[in-house]
């Protein structure tokens, strides 16, 4: 399928009219193939740490694997999901504007996000003591902070594994 479509601005224009709910998603896959996104997995880094958001958005669009979005404002976390519609969400616990576990579960409650992935980010919980397994908050996996951006990496890659992609158009239902 092809649709004639400009780039103005920032925004992706079709240039004609597409009937059907898939509409959004065919001006999504039309987008992410001029820039050379189809198949990358979309990760969201919501912490009020600039540093920590930079760093591991540098780190993971270095891979080459994933395309990354940052929110550094909590309360302007479920809004960035819904606009970014990401695989997975990397999400900070303590913040100063909300708390992660709140915006966890405002995300878990929205219909169109509830089967986003989410993995918390935590400093309450020093490393020594998280050790390497596997830990679980709230029915969610977690890294001890400061997290080492390749475990992080590591950490996506191991509970992506299985899921699909929401950046992938062959995966999208209805497509």
């Amino acid at each position: 399928m092809s649709i004639r479509a400009e780039y103005v601005n920032g925004i992706f224009k079709p240039l004609e009219d597409v009937k059907g709910a898939v509409t959004g998603k065919v001006y999504r896959i039309a987008y992410q193939e001029l820039l050379g996104l189809v198949g990358k997995r979309r990760i969201l880094v919501i912490d009020d740490e600039v540093s920590i958001t930079h760093t591991l958005k540098s780190y993971l669009e270095g891979t080459g694997a994933y395309e990354v979005r940052t929110e550094n404002e909590g309360r302007r976390g479920l809004a960035a999901a819904r606009e970014f519609r990401p695989d997975l969400i990397l999400l900070d616990i303590l913040m100063p504007d909300m708390d992660g576990g709140t915006l966890g579960a405002q995300i878990k409650a929205d219909p169109i996000l509830q089967d986003t992935l989410i993995v918390f980010l935590t400093a309450l919980l020093p490393k020594k003591r998280a050790g390497d397994k596997d830990r679980i908050i709230g029915g969610h996996p977690f890294l001890a902070k400061p997290a080492d951006p390749e475990k992080v990496a590591e950490c996506i890659a191991k509970h992506l594994k299985d899921q699909p992609s929401s950046s992938n158009p062959n995966e999208w239902a209805g497509m």
